[in-house]
């Protein structure tokens, strides 16, 4: 529940278009499901993608509109008629793999641009690397499988909390380096 208000906190900031994604993304898993018998993790393949796309500046997405749409919309016809369920997830590893590496690089920049650290960047991180550890735990086992699920699950609640508090730009959570 906590995540599908995070949107409405986050609004009018360069990350409302992924919270907005992550809110969307399960209530719609289960209508698709429910009406359409659309499978769960297309759901989540999809939803994955659109996370990636809005972490890009609005001028790159406007410059590779079209070829986002058509790879998104082949990614989803692909992914619906000739993929089984191993490769999904082996799809939706590798795109959270790339928003992993997409939020480390903006923290990065952030670091870069304002010489400062924000504990928003790196509970951004931080949280994307929780959903891969997740993924992977799923896939290999290397912890107690319902044990970690839900103590992840919770910690994912209490960053869930942080995005509910702050925005991007408070500067409560802003330490400079100099």
């Amino acid at each position: 529940m906590i995540w599908v208000l995070i949107p409405f906190r986050q609004w009018k900031t360069f990350f409302f278009s992924y919270f907005l994604v992550l809110a969307v993304s399960d209530p719609a898993g289960y209508l698709l499901n429910y009406l359409f018998r659309i499978p769960f993790l297309l759901t989540y393949v999809t939803a994955s993608w659109l996370s990636l796309i809005v972490l890009f500046s609005k001028d790159i997405l406007k410059k590779y509109l079209p070829y986002l749409l058509s790879f998104t919309a082949i990614l989803v016809i692909f992914c619906y008629f000739y993929v089984y369920d191993g490769a999904i997830e082996i799809i939706f590893f590798v795109i959270h793999l790339l928003i992993l590496l997409r939020l480390s690089f903006l923290l990065i920049l952030y670091v870069a641009r304002n010489q400062a650290i924000s504990v928003f960047y790196l509970l951004l991180v931080f949280y994307e690397a929780i959903v891969l550890s997740k993924f992977v735990n799923n896939f290999t086992n290397f912890a107690d499988g319902v044990f970690y699920f839900i103590f992840s699950t919770a910690v994912q609640i209490l960053v869930g909390i942080f995005f509910l508090i702050y925005k991007e730009d408070s500067d409560r959570i802003v330490f400079q380096l100099k």
